[in-house]
């Protein structure tokens, strides 16, 4: 089976082509889903849990950012649709993605493993904003 990015014509759309590994004996799909997502360029920054709150200020405090983050676990993958939204240029300057693998749930209170996949947004924080005033 051949996958063939959209939008792309031509000769190119061959050259940017590639195979997907389908067994049709088999009923397990996810090395083709694998595959198909390795494909798909992000802007999303993977981070350490411990870090997230170093994060949230360097880019909703100094750069002045909207962080729009995707909270996991090991067993979940970053969503395509996240991927894909992440690309898009009406985010490119005023936001930020952040994905964040087994959040604890002691730094996020509310949180349970059932919550998960979650997303959640930081708008960009005033210079006066002090650590530890998110609710």
């Amino acid at each position: 089976m051949r996958y063939y990015p959209n939008k792309v014509t031509d000769e190119k759309k061959l050259d940017r082509s590639f195979g997907l590994p389908l067994d049709l004996n088999s009923n397990d799909f996810k090395p083709m889903i694998d595959d198909i997502l390795s494909s798909f360029d992000s802007h999303i920054v993977d981070i350490q849990p411990h870090l997230f709150n170093n994060y949230l200020l360097q880019y909703a405090k100094e750069q002045k950012k909207n962080v729009i983050y995707y909270m996991y676990t090991g067993e979940q993958e970053i969503s395509i649709s996240f991927r894909q939204l992440s690309n898009h240029p009406v985010f490119a300057e005023d936001c930020v993605f952040l994905g964040m693998k087994d959040p604890p749930y002691e730094i996020f209170k509310g949180l349970n493993e059932k919550m998960l996949p979650s997303i959640g947004l930081i708008p960009k924080l005033d210079d006066d904003f002090k650590e530890g005033n998110l609710e």
